[in-house]
């Protein structure tokens, strides 16, 4: 693998595109490739993996693979249409398509060329239709929505919170900024909730001693409390819920409760909510748009039996219940019979 990586890096293409206002991009483009090229190791081996298999006569039919169009995972459909071509691969599309995160978009080039399957499992109609935005090639099939299960397993009745729920990202610097906006717009707090539910990321170990504390006088208050149980669950308290671009933005909407999504100060706006009905979402990027929003936009919500309607259509468009007979769409054998057979080239 790490042989490889050098012989690409030795072996870099000669780069002379220009941009449209004419502005070479060689140099920028010849240092680019240079560091992704040394970051090619794993993926190298990755890709002998399914060569390996095959050496054991190890081919199998399919091959169900968490699909996020990442070099890894672009790296598993080379090998195996190289090493396995009989194989399919399908694949699992069991998160959200934020639109601003392009790069987890399959295109039809990518499809054409071979380095994506043309099979796909989203989890609910419409996140099948967003995720073929930019595939013509590709077949997305909607599958049951495990790990969203809790949707449909919570009561149908109107339920409404007194919590302000707050469900910090992987990213170490996202969560950073959604506790600014939070924790400096203290004052705004009032009456308003019963408690401050901060949930981690799973992925981070942070808790209110890990420097969050001293970093802010009104994470001391004694309604904020640390919670690290499943969204579902905290969810049920829920009158707003305050995160960043995370598919639990809309679980909260399919339970009827509004969102603030904290937008990032530069780079692009990872809205999970861009495709849903504005009312029930608000986007902020510091402490004084989220105080507005507590003042001025939460008490003119929807009444919360117009809420809870939307949110159940949002929940049969974007998620498909799990039922003994919706979890036929899991065999692999329906795939191929629709006419997807491999990610290799035509």
């Amino acid at each position: 693998g790490a042989l490889r990586a050098l012989r690409a890096v030795l072996r870099r293409p000669a780069f002379q595109s220009a941009l449209a206002d004419g502005t070479t991009i060689g140099r920028l483009a010849a240092y680019w490739w240079k560091l992704s090229a040394l970051q090619t190791v794993i993926y190298q081996i990755l890709r002998r993996v399914p060569h390996r298999l095959a050496t054991l006569a190890v081919r199998p039919p399919f091959v169900l693979k968490w699909y996020e169009n990442q070099p890894l995972d672009k790296a598993a459909a080379i090998g195996f249409r190289e090493a396995s071509p009989a194989t399919a691969m399908i694949a699992g599309r069991h998160y959200f398509p934020c639109a601003g995160m392009v790069n987890f978009f399959s295109t039809t080039a990518e499809v054409d060329a071979g380095v994506a399957p043309a099979a796909n499992w989203a989890c609910g109609p419409r996140t099948s239709e967003l995720f073929a935005a930019h595939d013509r090639r590709g077949n997305y099939a909607s599958t049951p929505a495990l790990r969203y299960g809790h949707l449909y397993e919570t009561a149908s009745d109107v339920a409404g919170g007194d919590d302000l729920v707050v469900f910090l990202t992987l990213a170490r610097e996202e969560s950073l900024a959604i506790l600014d906006c939070v924790f400096g717009a203290a004052a705004a707090w009032d009456e308003r909730f019963a408690q401050i539910v901060i949930k981690p990321h799973q992925g981070l170990a942070w808790s209110a001693d890990s420097g969050v504390n001293a970093r802010w006088a009104a994470a001391r208050d004694p309604r904020v409390v640390w919670k690290h149980g499943s969204s579902g669950t905290l969810l049920g308290s829920a009158q707003l819920v305050v995160t960043a671009g995370s598919s639990v933005a809309l679980e909260a909407v399919c339970r009827g409760v509004p969102v603030i999504i904290v937008g990032r100060p530069s780079g692009i706006l990872l809205n999970p909510l861009s495709d849903i009905d504005e009312r029930m979402w608000r986007v902020v990027y510091d402490a004084v748009d989220f105080q507005h929003a507590l003042a001025d936009w939460l008490p003119r919500l929807p009444p919360a039996t117009e809420r809870h309607a939307l949110g159940l259509r949002v929940r049969q468009r974007y998620f498909e219940p799990v039922s003994p007979a919706s979890m036929r769409a899991f065999d692999p054998a329906a795939t191929r019979q629709a006419g997807v057979t491999t990610g290799s080239p035509p």
